[in-house]
């Protein structure tokens, strides 16, 4: 998208993670940028340092002077900018979409998967930036490093997280390509399990024939879409059937240790970290698409050594009579197993105490016995309100029905509500536990709340 083009951007959805970031690059490119949300958050608070104009409501008024109009997946379609967008013919584009041509010169390394996007992309961004090829970044998270979620470079290479969930997955070609796994989510907008794999299988397909297709081959899912491709690719894994596969793994106090072999060549005693087997993969992942993109290997290790974890992703604080808190963005069943996997083996002393907040009604639905089971390994649960996230609520589903079904299940479950967590956790936390907040909502809230007052 040529600077001297459409320089008024009007911005629905615009607070969420994805979304502040492609207005934050609009505005670098110089362009007039405004946008709306229903919530303030730290995303709109940043915009609006920088000069955007946030509006906390949605009215047609809002795009009357807009040449173009961004929105997000989550946005539902009788959204009123949305409808006199279209009424007046303004050129309309999903974020994935408009944030691509915003960066279409370059060559794109797209990181999705149904898991570990936001920490493979930023693994694969370090490995990039430590040796000096200034990508441009999105990362699904807040990265210390950047001091956001982005990064505007000079070089020819742009690493994006790319979001699978509203199908515009299609509709992208990049020059390297990873999926980090396969599983059943985000079934409203797909409905079945082949939809989504196919989603997955043209984005593959559409990746450069001179670039890199590279698969987890640890994942059923990345398994099944290999044998569909018509070309060559990369897999990565735990297996010395993998391209690229890690062994010598040992789990030590608060970081990994394993041996990458590519090639028949070996770099032992690999320091990651970052907690969990899934973060072995991730790294692997990383690996596999810095050195498709030219980077030495030795360096791509060294660089997986010195990256540090995205905020949210097994964050950790605490020090209050021996109290670790642990703060994750884990909103999927898969993922709440890999958190108290991790948990289980770094902290295998602690009591475990999980505060969630489940996110979307149709999740908690569509994953309610899954959810179940990925709770069996604490000792306490703490069950918060749901996070809408725009969705209507759903009859019978709700928290409350939820936390009943994890008493009936054998576990230790309460509902509190959002405000009363912090006062109820003093009351129940003790020196020796381990307090994991995991959710997509704002749950991060109530975990700073509480490190504040245990570091006091």
């Amino acid at each position: 998208m040529a600077e001297k083009e459409q320089k008024t951007v009007h911005f629905i959805g615009i607070g969420g993670v994805g979304m502040s970031a492609a207005a934050s690059i609009s505005l670098e490119r110089g362009f007039s940028v405004s946008g709306c949300d229903l919530q303030r958050n730290k995303y709109t608070e940043q915009l609006e340092q920088k000069g955007c104009t946030v509006y906390y409501s949605h009215s047609p008024d809002h795009v009357e002077n807009a040449d173009i109009v961004v929105y997000s997946s989550a946005i539902p379609p009788e959204i009123e900018e949305l409808k006199e967008a279209f009424t007046k013919d303004i050129p309309v584009y999903k974020r994935a979409i408009y944030t691509l041509k915003l960066m279409e010169e370059k060559k794109l390394v797209g990181v999705s998967g149904s898991h570990g996007k936001t920490t493979t992309t930023w693994m694969t961004g370090h490995a990039f930036l430590s040796t000096g090829l200034e990508p441009s970044l999105m990362v699904g998270g807040t990265v210390p490093e950047l001091y956001g979620n982005f990064r505007i470079g000079t070089g020819e290479w742009f690493i994006s997280e790319v979001d699978e969930s509203d199908g515009t997955i299609r509709e992208i070609n990049p020059f390297i390509s990873v999926i980090t796994n396969i599983d059943s989510e985000h079934m409203d907008f797909y409905k079945t399990k082949g939809s989504l794999s196919d989603a997955f299988c043209s984005f593959c397909s559409n990746t450069a024939r001179e670039g890199s297709v590279i698969l987890c081959g640890e994942d059923e899912g990345c398994r099944k879409l290999g044998e569909q491709l018509d070309r060559e690719y990369c897999t990565y894994g735990f297996s010395n059937t993998c391209d690229v596969y890690a062994s010598d793994i040992s789990e030590q106090d608060l970081y990994s240790e394993f041996t990458i072999i590519y090639k028949e060549t070996t770099y032992s005693n690999v320091r990651l970290q970052f907690c969990g087997e899934h973060n072995i993969l991730n790294s692997l992942a990383a690996f596999s698409a810095a050195v498709s993109g030219g980077i030495d290997p030795a360096k791509v290790v060294k660089s997986i050594e010195l990256c540090r974890p995205v905020g949210r992703r097994f964050e950790l604080s605490g020090n209050r009579d021996e109290v670790v808190l642990i703060n994750d963005y884990a909103h999927h069943p898969t993922e709440i197993k890999a958190v108290l996997k991790a948990v289980e083996t770094h902290f295998n002393s602690f009591r475990k105490i999980a505060v969630f907040q489940p996110h979307r009604y149709t999740r908690l639905r569509d994953c309610w016995e899954k959810f179940l089971h990925s709770f069996s390994s604490t000792n306490i649960l703490i069950v918060l309100p749901v996070y809408s996230a725009n969705e209507e609520p759903i009859h019978s589903v709700n928290a409350k029905r939820f936390t009943e079904s994890c008493r009936e299940s054998g576990i230790q479950a309460e509902y509190i509500k959002k405000d009363l967590v912090c006062r109820h956790l003093d009351t129940i936390v003790r020196k020796g536990d381990c307090v994991m907040f995991l959710g997509a909502g704002d749950i991060g809230d109530v975990y700073s709340e509480f490190a504040r007052s245990i570091t006091v």
